[in-house]
C-alpha cells in the first residue's frame, strides 16, 4: 500500500488505519514507521539487484528521460531504460527520479544520465555515453552511441544552451530505419540491433501515413514543432509542422517544456502529409496526453495555442480537430461545449484509459475497437456501475481518432456492449431519501443552531446554506456563485423578504431556458407577530432570517462578494469552493441528528437536497413546471428518472391490513 498508492511511512501511526486494520485481524501487530521504511528500502535493493543481473544478460539498452518542474518550482529528471529480455519482452526499468537544480543544459543532463548509467553498470549497453561532454549546437539525438558530424548552428537555437538537443547521425554511417526517442516512450520498442555507429532502436517494418524526406539542398528547412514519436509504431503518424520557424516559440511547450525540433539544419526534413498537408501525431498521443497537453505548431504568425486546460476540452480532441483543418478559435468554440467538469471528468478517464493501453501495448487515440471494448469489459468486471462505464466510453470518443469513419462511441459493436452491459449490471436507484427532512428541521431548530445570534460560526454556516439549498432546489455551484453585491443581493432590514443573483460571470452546468431566469426570491417564514409557540419555532427555519444574520456576522473578515466564504482562521474570508459547500450542507445534516442524540445517516451527499426538496414540494401539491424551473431543468425528465423520491411515511403494508374489518363469530 506504502508503494503502490504513494503512502506516507507514517500510516502506520494513524488512528483510523489501525481501527481499520484492527477490524480485520484484531491479533495483528503493526508495525512502526521506521520498520515499515526498512522493509520498503530492502525491498528496493532486492529488486534493483535483480533488475541489474536482468540488464547485465542484454546486448543492447535504450535510455528516456523526462524533466518537469513541481509546483514547489523543484525540477526533476526521470531516466527509464529500456531493453528486449531474452524471453522476446519488451521490459522497462526506472533507473532514478533525480532532483536537477542545475541548468538544464547538455553538459548538465549528460552528467546525471552517466551517473546512472555508471550506478546501473549499463555503459557497455548503450554503446558509451548518452550525450556528448560539450553541447552540439544542432539538433536531437537519434539514438545512442552515435558519430557526431559537425552541425552549423540553427536560427531556432541560437543563443539558447538550454534549448541545445543531442547529436545527429553522421552521414558516414547512416542507421537504416531510426525513430526519435520519445521523451515518454511507453513499450513499443520493436528491435535493438547493434551499428557502426552504436546500439540503434530499429522498429518493424510498417506502412507509414506520414513520411519523413531529406529536403533538396538549397532550400530552407522546416521550422516549427514536432512531438517526438515513439518507434513508429503500427499506423502512427510522425509530426513536423508544415507552418513557418518561430525562434521566438518553436522550442516551447505548452507547459513549459523544451520541445526539441527533428528539423536540425545539417539534415532538413520535410514532411508529405496527408489530409490538406495537416500533420496529425495521433501516433504520438499517447505519450502526449499524459504530460497533460497538446503541442501544436504556430499558425499564420501567431504565437502557439497554449493548453488551455480542462476548461477547453482533451488534448486528443484537440489534435484530431486541428487534423481537420479547423481554426484555432473553432477548435475552442467546439469544445466549450462541454462544461468544465465534464471536461475534467473526461480528462481522468481518458487518463486512466492511456494507462491501460501502456499496458497493453495499444495507442489510445488509434487503438481498434476491440481494444476499446477489453478496457471497458475490465471496468464491468472491478464492478463499476453502467453509468460510470458509460461516462468511460465517451471519455475515449472523445480522445479518439474515430473508427469506420465515426467516432467510436457510435460503432455498433460498443454500442451493442453498452445494452449488454445495462442488462448485466441495471441501473438501480434508491427511491427513498437517505435522511429524513422533518428530523434534520427540527434538529435545525435546536443548540448549537439556537438561538441564532449565539450559534458558533460553523454552526450559523452549516444552517444557512442546508436552507437555502433546501428551499432553492439549486445545485451546490449555483449557490456558491451567489454575491454579496449590490446588484446581486436585495435583503428588507425587517428580514421579510431576499432577493440573491449568482455573479454576471457564472454559467451553470446546464443551460436551458431556464437559465434567463436566475433569481431566487425568499419570503419570511412565519415573521412575528406570532400567535403561538408553533409559529415562533417555525420562524427558526427562516432562510431570510439566517441569511441576515449570516452576511452580517462575515461582514466584519469578508474579502470577497462572494455569499459564502471561508471561516477557518487559514483561510478566513476566501471565497468557498463548492465542494467546501457540499460539505458544509452534510455537516449540517449529521450535526442536526448527532445533537439530537441519533446515529448521523450514513452516505449523505449534498446533492441529496435537490431529491429531498424537489420531492417534497411534489408531494405538497406543487406543479412539476414549477418545480423544474426552480432546479433549472429543462424538462420533467430528469427529475422523475434521477431525482424524484417517496417522501410519504406510510407503510405499503400496513395501508393493506388497516383496510380490514376485525372478525367477528
Amino acid at each position: 500500500m506504502v508503494v503502490k498508492d504513494s503512502q506516507p511511512f507514517s500510516i502506520v501511526e494513524d488512528g483510523g488505519f489501525k481501527a481499520f486494520v484492527a477490524l480485520l485481524d484484531p491479533t495483528y501487530t503493526m508495525p512502526s514507521r521506521k520498520a515499515v521504511k526498512n522493509m520498503v528500502f530492502r525491498k528496493y535493493e532486492e529488486e534493483k539487484t535483480k533488475a541489474k543481473a536482468a540488464m547485465q544478460k542484454v546486448q543492447a539498452v535504450s535510455l528516456t528521460s523526462d524533466m518537469w518542474t513541481s509546483i514547489n518550482m523543484e525540477a526533476y529528471l526521470a531516466v527509464t531504460c529500456h531493453y528486449v529480455d531474452d524471453t522476446s519482452k519488451l521490459a522497462t526499468v526506472l533507473l532514478g527520479v533525480l532532483p536537477f537544480p542545475e541548468t538544464h543544459t547538455a553538459v548538465n543532463i549528460s552528467a546525471a544520465m552517466r551517473s546512472l548509467m555508471e550506478e546501473w553498470d549499463i555503459e557497455k549497453q548503450t554503446g558509451g555515453s548518452p550525450l556528448p561532454c560539450s553541447p552540439p549546437k544542432g539538433g536531437r539525438a537519434l539514438a545512442l552511441g552515435s558519430s557526431v558530424s559537425p552541425q552549423s548552428e540553427s536560427p531556432a537555437y541560437r543563443g539558447r544552451p538550454e534549448l541545445w538537443g543531442g547529436p545527429h547521425v553522421s552521414r558516414r554511417s547512416p542507421p537504416r530505419r531510426v525513430a526519435v526517442t520519445s521523451r515518454h516512450c511507453q513499450t513499443d520498442l520493436a528491435e535493438v540491433r547493434d551499428s557502426a555507429g552504436g546500439p540503434l532502436r530499429v522498429p518493424g517494418e510498417h506502412a507509414l501515413q506520414v513520411v519523413v524526406l531529406p529536403q533538396p539542398s538549397g532550400s530552407s528547412p522546416v521550422g516549427g514543432r514536432c512531438v517526438g514519436t515513439h518507434t513508429l509504431a503500427a499506423g502512427s503518424l510522425v509530426c513536423v509542422s508544415p507552418a513557418p520557424a518561430d525562434p521566438s516559440s518553436s522550442g516551447t511547450g505548452q507547459t513549459g517544456e523544451t520541445v526539441p525540433d527533428i528539423s536540425g539544419p545539417g539534415e532538413p526534413f520535410s514532411s508529405v502529409v496527408s489530409r490538406a498537408g495537416r500533420a496529425l501525431a495521433v501516433g504520438a498521443l499517447a505519450s502526449t496526453i499524459q504530460a497533460g497537453c497538446a503541442f501544436t505548431g504556430p499558425r499564420d504568425g501567431a504565437p502557439p495555442a497554449r493548453c488551455l486546460g480542462t476548461a477547453v476540452g482533451l488534448a486528443p480532441e484537440r489534435l484530431i480537430l486541428q487534423g481537420k483543418g479547423l481554426p484555432e478559435t473553432v477548435i475552442n468554440t467546439i469544445q466549450s461545449a462541454r462544461a468544465p467538469s465534464t471536461s475534467s471528468l473526461y480528462a481522468a478517464k481518458w487518463c486512466a484509459f492511456s494507462n491501460w493501453c501502456e499496458t497493453n501495448h495499444a495507442v489510445p487515440s488509434q487503438c481498434e475497437v476491440g481494444s476499446v471494448l477489453s478496457f471497458l469489459q475490465n471496468l464491468l468486471e472491478k464492478g463499476l456501475a453502467f453509468s460510470t462505464i458509460k461516462v468511460y466510453a465517451a471519455a475515449v470518443s472523445a480522445g479518439h481518432a474515430g473508427c469506420d469513419g465515426g467516432p467510436i462511441f457510435s460503432h455498433p459493436l460498443v454500442k451493442r456492449f453498452l445494452r449488454g452491459a445495462r442488462r448485466v449490471r441495471p441501473v438501480s436507484r434508491v427511491l427513498t431519501p437517505r435522511w429524513d427532512l422533518p428530523t434534520v428541521l427540527r434538529g435545525l431548530s435546536r443548540d448549537p443552531f439556537e438561538p441564532l445570534s449565539q450559534a458558533p460560526l460553523d454552526a450559523l454556516s452549516f444552517k444557512t446554506a442546508l436552507l437555502l439549498a433546501l428551499v432553492s432546489a439549486k445545485r451546490a455551484g449555483e449557490l456558491t456563485a451567489l454575491s454579496v453585491s449590490p446588484s446581486c443581493l436585495l435583503l428588507n432590514e425587517d428580514s421579510s423578504f431576499a432577493l440573491l443573483r449568482p455573479n454576471p460571470a457564472f454559467l451553470p452546468k446546464n443551460i436551458n431556458s431556464y437559465f434567463r431566469s436566475r433569481d431566487i426570491v425568499l419570503k419570511a417564514f412565519h415573521p412575528p407577530p406570532h400567535s403561538s409557540e408553533a409559529e415562533a419555532e417555525l420562524h427558526l427555519l427562516c432562510p431570510v432570517r439566517a441569511l441576515a444574520m449570516y452576511v452580517n456576522r462575515s461582514a466584519a473578515f469578508r474579502s470577497t462578494q462572494q455569499l459564502f466564504v471561508c471561516y477557518s482562521d487559514a483561510s478566513r474570508g476566501r471565497a468557498l469552493s463548492k465542494q467546501r459547500f457540499s460539505r458544509w450542507v452534510c455537516e449540517g445534516v449529521r450535526l442536526a441528528y448527532s445533537r439530537q442524540g441519533l446515529a448521523p445517516p450514513l452516505g449523505v451527499k449534498a446533492h441529496s437536497t435537490r431529491s429531498v426538496a424537489a420531492s417534497t414540494a411534489l408531494l405538497k401539491g406543487v406543479s412539476v413546471e414549477d418545480i423544474c424551473a426552480a432546479a433549472s431543468w429543462s424538462s420533467p425528465g430528469p427529475f422523475v428518472r434521477f431525482y424524484m423520491l417517496d417522501m410519504s411515511r406510510g407503510s405499503l403494508g400496513n395501508s393493506v391490513l388497516e383496510s380490514g374489518t376485525p372478525f367477528t363469530a
